[in-house]
């Protein structure tokens, strides 16, 4: 074998090699991006919400816990929309279209006091056994 065919089928090998690790890498980038898109993290803004709410409802004694509603998320401006008994539904939307982000169901839901969209503290409270959602006053 000559010396000449010995370096031009290490070139092959490296190239080959340097090809899956780029192409390998390129699928890592596309993960991390993905996880910090709009529909995974307003995803996670409603498993928050939602984990409070079944807390409350389980919760022997009276309960309160806050959660805060950002003004956006990733420059889309959110439109959080609760909803009582008996539909009992958490729906986030992008405020400037409409489009769904995401959906969940809640547990009973005696009261909903909130009157704005987005950039408040979302208050989940357990008194007499009534659970209420309001935005905190300031």
């Amino acid at each position: 074998m000559k010396r000449g065919q010995v370096s031009f089928e290490y070139i092959l090998l490296f190239s080959f090699v340097f090809l899956v690790f780029i192409t390998i890498a390129s699928f890592f980038v596309w993960g991390i991006e993905k996880t910090d898109s709009v529909e995974a993290l307003s995803a996670k803004l409603a498993k928050t919400i939602k984990v409070k709410v079944i807390t409350a409802s389980l919760s022997e004694a009276d309960f309160e816990g806050k959660i805060i509603i950002p003004p956006n998320i990733n420059g889309h401006e959110l439109k959080v929309e609760l909803y009582k008994d008996p539909e009992n539904l958490l729906i986030i939307k992008k405020l400037e279209n409409g489009d769904v982000l995401s959906t969940s169901f809640l547990p009973v839901i005696d009261k909903v006091d909130i009157s704005k969209n987005n950039d408040y503290t979302l208050i989940v409270t357990k008194k007499d056994n009534k659970i209420t959602l309001t935005e905190e006053s300031e």
